[in-house]
């Protein structure tokens, strides 16, 4: 995990929108003993979907990170089935994506829950 976090710390992005990146989504994973690397979430995905909130059984999607393969860069895309790899499933096939907002540690939550009924505010 810590080698990918650093392959995608190695590009910057300096915009406040952006996808996801494929460590985001398995570092959102609530079970870090069963689903807190690549390897283990594969392996486990069954108990993984159900505890890892940006999963979504509707749609294969985009991240933004690639893994670099010498002359090429293959794109990681997270399935509607839980999984998150890279290769040729991802250049040859439609995906949709799931663009996030990065905000400033600065930013303080002043409500909400959280919930879709009542949505975080910010200040």
């Amino acid at each position: 995990m810590n080698e990918a976090i650093n392959d995608e710390n190695s590009a910057p992005w300096l915009s406040k929108i952006a996808l996801v990146s494929a460590t985001e989504y398995i570092r959102a994973n609530l079970n870090k003993n069963d689903c807190g690397n690549f390897n283990i979430n594969t392996q486990n995905i069954s108990t993984c979907i159900n505890t890892n909130w940006m999963f979504d059984s509707n749609i294969n999607w985009w991240t933004i990170s690639v893994l670099n393969g010498g002359s090429y860069a293959a794109p990681y895309i997270v399935t509607a089935q839980g999984h998150c790899y890279t290769g040729d499933y991802g250049l040859n096939t439609t995906q949709g994506i799931k663009p996030s907002i990065y905000l400033s540690s600065k930013v303080q939550i002043t409500g909400g829950t959280g919930t879709q009924s009542d949505p975080y505010t910010i200040e």
